[in-house]
């Protein structure tokens, strides 16, 4: 098996975007509320070169702002590569 597992991976990218929360909730001095809207998530997966599912991955990072911020808000758009 090469790699990690693609739960693992999605894990990783879910982690990430709770990174990317607490940066967020840092710059508005623990008031989330003040984030007007998502703009776009970016996502670069470490993988072997026939790895295909990149957007796979990035997809728990980008459920999880909407999840935080509501659709409203947390919708952006977003590349994986």
């Amino acid at each position: 098996e090469k790699g990690i597992s693609m739960e693992h991976a999605q894990e990783a990218a879910k982690l990430c975007g709770v990174n990317i929360i607490a940066q967020m909730n840092a710059a508005t001095n623990g008031d989330l509320t003040k984030v007007k809207s998502v703009v776009k998530l970016e996502g670069f997966v470490n993988a072997t070169e026939d790895f295909r599912d990149h957007p796979k991955v990035l997809n728990h990072a980008s459920d999880l702002l909407v999840e935080v911020f509501g659709a409203e808000v947390g919708a952006h758009s977003r590349f994986a590569v």
